[in-house]
C-alpha cells in the first residue's frame, strides 16, 4: 500500500467526504514546480486554488517566514500585535483601484452583450465592484459544447462545478442548482486584466452563441 493509499484510507474514516479529490499526493515543489511521491515534476497552475500563488521554496519567502518566526508565529485576537492594523490597512489602501478595475470589467462585458441572446445575471443596481466572476448562460448550447469551442479559439473558460451537486436522486429537489451547474460560464474579472481583452473575450463568447465557429 502506497503513502496515498495509506492517507485515503484514513481520510475516509476521519473527514467528510464533501468533494472527490485527484488521487496525487504532493510532497514538495521548488519554483513555479510541485512534486509528487513518486517524484514526478508538475507545473503548478492552481495555486492553492488561487489563494497562495507565492510557488515554492523562494528566498524572499524563506526569509520573510524566518525573520518572522524569530519574533511571533501566532497571536490570538485576545491581545495586539503590529501585523494586523498594517495588513488592513494596506488592503484598503490598494481596495478602492481593484474594485474600480472590476467594475470596469464588468461593464466591460455588459456592453458587448447587450442586444445578444448571452444571458447575464447582474440585477439593477448590482454592485459591479463586488464581484468575484461575471457569469453568463448561452440559451440552447450545450455546456460542455461552449467548453470546447472555447478551447478552440484559445479560451479556457470556467464553470462553477463540474456536475450538479446534488446527488442525481436529488435533482427534483434542486432545480436551481442543477441548471446552474448545466449552464453557467463564469468570466474573469483580474485586475490585470484590460478592458480590450476582456472585451475580444466577450466578443469570441458572442461568435461562440451565435454560429459555434
Amino acid at each position: 500500500m502506497t503513502k496515498l493509499d495509506q492517507i485515503r484510507a484514513a481520510e475516509s474514516k476521519l473527514l467528510l467526504q464533501t468533494y472527490e479529490r485527484n488521487p496525487i499526493l504532493f510532497v514538495g515543489g521548488q519554483g513555479v514546480h510541485i512534486v509528487d511521491e513518486n517524484g514526478t515534476k508538475y507545473l503548478d497552475l492552481l495555486s492553492g486554488i488561487g489563494v497562495n500563488a507565492l510557488g515554492y521554496g523562494h528566498p524572499a519567502i524563506l526569509g520573510a517566514i524566518e525573520r518572522q518566526s524569530r519574533k511571533l508565529v501566532h497571536i490570538s485576537n485576545l491581545y495586539f500585535h503590529e501585523g494586523q492594523a498594517e495588513l488592513a490597512l494596506r488592503v484598503l489602501g490598494r481596495w478602492d483601484k481593484i474594485r474600480e478595475q472590476i467594475a470596469r470589467l464588468a461593464d466591460t462585458y455588459l456592453e458587448v452583450f447587450r442586444d445578444t441572446a448571452v444571458e447575464t445575471f447582474l440585477p439593477p443596481g448590482c454592485d459591479h465592484g463586488g464581484l468575484m466572476r461575471f457569469p453568463v448562460a448561452l440559451p440552447g448550447k450545450d455546456q460542455e459544447r461552449v467548453l470546447q469551442l472555447g478551447r478552440k479559439r484559445g479560451l479556457y473558460l470556467k464553470v462553477i462545478w463540474d456536475r450538479p451537486l446534488p446527488a442525481e436522486s436529488e435533482y427534483s429537489r434542486f432545480p436551481n442548482a442543477v441548471w446552474t451547474a448545466r449552464n453557467l460560464v463564469l468570466l474573469p474579472l483580474y485586475r490585470a486584466l484590460s478592458a480590450e481583452s476582456a472585451a475580444q473575450l466577450a466578443r469570441n463568447v458572442v461568435e461562440i452563441e451565435r454560429n459555434e465557429a
